[in-house]
């Protein structure tokens, strides 16, 4: 028997005895009726839930937008990920006019989702990105007119899309005032612990976002002098002198200065991690930046000189992934396939190395099987769908970048690993865990 139910099942008789031994007890009301406005809400979100129901996406996109003209406040209770999926797959099917729609709807409505992910500045965001790429800068302009949070001020001041907007907004200087409270907070922090690398490393973040890499590359030359070549020791530089010579690596391919960048590289992998020996992660991350480049053997050579038992076990897992891409661009299929087997062993463990691996030598049904079996393993499943619509850099990827980002979606689009991620969709619980996915 269910417990709970049992005792509620009792304190409700207890109650109907109390009421007969009270003299004149009223009998027990009958249930109310629904009232007006629940009616109301109900006969609004109804469409929504049976297209919802159906599949339907086109159907939910118009029912939703009814919803936003009609009670701004009710269409703020749906959740953000359902807006998201919806969104995803008209854009999937090329419905970009019913998209927009709904996202002018939803805007109108100053909407933002329950579960405080997605915030109306937002959309609005999104929204214009998507007039400005129909060529509707006008358009654009008027739904960003409201945007001056620091945090998405920061996204319409650093995001390279809007560059050509940027002079014809009516705000422009409410947001370079924004953006610019955060520059100057970043500054103040490297002024004010000149003996440590990290507020360094953070004003070296903030050029690069600004499109400023230059100025980065200049503010990463100057500690790498003071590391490389005598200078006073930074407090930090154990911690942190690896990633300012990583952030100094991509300003420098950045500004085009691609061969500077791997001087960079060959002095960073030289920095002791602990005062005794080279730096593992450094060493794996050098290499997966000549490997991005399109340097496969550069990258291997590099990769080789992590010896593997100095390596916890998902950096031999990457260790592996970027030999088998060097292999598999090279030529060398037998390297490869030794590779990927070693990697298929260890796929229990972290599976992204793998896949990546399947993907640099073209085996575009084996990454298939690969995406679906993750998709079927509670461990990977849910962050694996997120981190596939999430991935928004492939026009600013290197090349092979690029090239892997294409063999994946193909791989992605097969029908069964695409039906089963709509399912997963469906049955995940939300909020999905947040989680870093890497690109595969």
């Amino acid at each position: 028997m269910n417990t709970s139910k049992a005792n509620r099942s009792s304190a409700g008789l207890a109650a109907i005895f109390a009421a007969a031994l009270t003299l004149g007890a009223a009998p027990p009301a009958a249930e109310p009726e629904a009232s007006a406005e629940e009616s109301r809400r109900a006969a609004l979100t109804a469409p929504l839930d049976d297209a919802w129901a159906a599949e339907d996406m086109a159907a939910a996109a118009e029912a939703l937008i009814a919803i936003a003209d009609a009670d701004p406040d009710l269409a703020r209770e749906h959740e953000g990920d359902v807006v998201i999926y919806i969104v995803d797959q008209l854009e999937r099917a090329g419905d970009d006019d019913r998209v927009l729609r709904l996202f002018t709807a939803l805007a109108a409505a100053d909407w933002s989702a329950p579960d405080s992910v997605f915030h109306p500045e937002w959309l609005k965001v999104e929204l214009g990105r998507r007039l400005l790429a129909r060529g509707e800068a006008e358009t654009a302009a008027a739904a960003l007119a409201d945007v001056r949070t620091q945090y998405y001020a920061m996204d319409l001041r650093t995001n390279r899309r809007f560059e050509t907007l940027w002079p014809t907004l009516a705000h422009a200087d409410d947001i370079e005032a924004a953006t610019q409270d955060w520059r100057d907070e970043v500054d103040a922090a490297a002024q004010g612990l000149p003996g440590y690398l990290e507020p360094i490393l953070e004003q070296m973040s903030a050029h690069r976002a600004f499109g400023r890499p230059q100025e980065a590359a200049a503010l990463g030359q100057a500690a790498r002098r003071r590391l490389m070549f005598g200078g006073a020791p930074y407090l930090d530089q154990d911690d942190a002198a690896a990633k300012v010579m990583l952030s100094l690596a991509d300003a420098l391919y950045e500004t085009g200065a691609a061969a500077q960048a791997r001087v960079v590289l060959r002095q960073a992998i030289t920095l002791p991690s602990d005062g005794r020996q080279p730096n593992m992660y450094v060493i794996l991350e050098a290499a997966e930046r000549l490997l991005d480049e399109g340097r496969f053997a550069d990258a291997a050579r590099t990769a080789r000189r992590a010896p593997d038992d100095a390596l916890w076990d998902y950096a031999q897992l990457k260790k592996a992934a970027i030999l088998a891409c060097a292999a598999a661009e090279t030529g060398d299929r037998d390297a490869w396939a030794e590779k990927v087997q070693a990697l298929r062993d260890g796929a229990g463990l972290f599976p992204i190395p793998y896949t990546r691996a399947l993907l640099c030598g073209g085996a575009l049904d084996e990454a298939a099987d690969a995406y679906l079996a993750q998709m079927n393993d509670d461990r990977w499943g849910p962050a694996l769908y997120t981190a596939f619509q999430s991935f928004d850099g492939r026009d600013r990827a290197p090349r092979y970048v690029r090239e892997l980002l294409d063999r994946r979606d193909a791989a992605l689009a097969r029908p069964d690993v695409a039906a089963r991620a709509e399912a997963l969709f469906r049955s995940a619980d939300w909020p999905l865990p947040v989680t870093y996915w890497g690109y595969w």
